[in-house]
C-alpha cells in the first residue's frame, strides 16, 4: 500500500504533531510505502540531515509571501505529488488548512482521504473555515483524533 502524507507540521519541528506524525511514518507496518509533503516552517539547513536520513522520501515545499501564497505553492506541490505516487491512500496530518487543499484533490482522480485532526483544528472562528473543515470532514473515509 502507498500513502501520501500532507502536512503543515512534519518532524524535526518542535510540537506534538510534527512529533506524532513522525512516530506514524517512522513504524508504519513494513508493507507501506510512504511520502511526505510537509511545509518549510524552518530554514532548509534545519531539515537537511533529517530528510536526508529518513527511511523515507520527504517534500518540504517553501514558506512564500502573501496572503493565501503558500497553501497556493502547497496544492500544486501535493497535486504533483499525487500525479507522480500514485499512493493508495492520502493521509492529511493537519486538517486546517492541508484537510481541505486534500479533499478537493482527491475528489478527482478518487483517492480513499483519511484526516487527523486536534482541537485547534475544529475550533476554527471564523464561519468559511468551519464549512470548509466540514467539507474536508465529509469527504474523508476516516478521520483520526488525539
Amino acid at each position: 500500500m502507498r500513502i501520501l502524507l500532507a502536512t503543515s507540521q512534519f518532524a524535526p519541528e518542535p510540537g506534538g504533531v510534527p512529533r506524532l506524525l513522525w512516530q506514524f511514518c517512522a513504524y508504519r507496518p513494513a508493507d507501506i510505502e510512504l511520502c511526505v509533503l510537509s511545509i518549510e516552517q524552518l530554514s532548509p539547513e534545519a531539515y537537511f540531515e533529517f530528510d536526508r536520513n529518513a527511511p523515507f522520501p520527504i517534500r518540504r515545499a517553501p514558506l512564500q509571501r502573501g496572503n493565501g501564497a503558500t497553501s497556493m505553492g502547497y496544492t500544486y506541490e501535493l497535486a504533483g505529488m499525487l500525479r507522480r505516487r500514485r499512493p493508495d491512500v492520502l493521509f492529511s496530518g493537519v486538517a486546517y488548512p492541508t484537510a481541505i487543499i486534500a479533499a478537493m484533490l482527491s475528489r478527482f482522480p478518487p483517492i480513499p482521504l483519511v484526516i487527523y485532526a486536534h482541537s485547534e483544528d475544529l475550533s476554527l472562528p471564523g464561519k468559511a473555515q468551519r464549512a470548509l473543515i466540514g467539507f474536508a470532514l465529509k469527504q474523508a473515509v476516516a478521520v483520526a483524533t488525539p
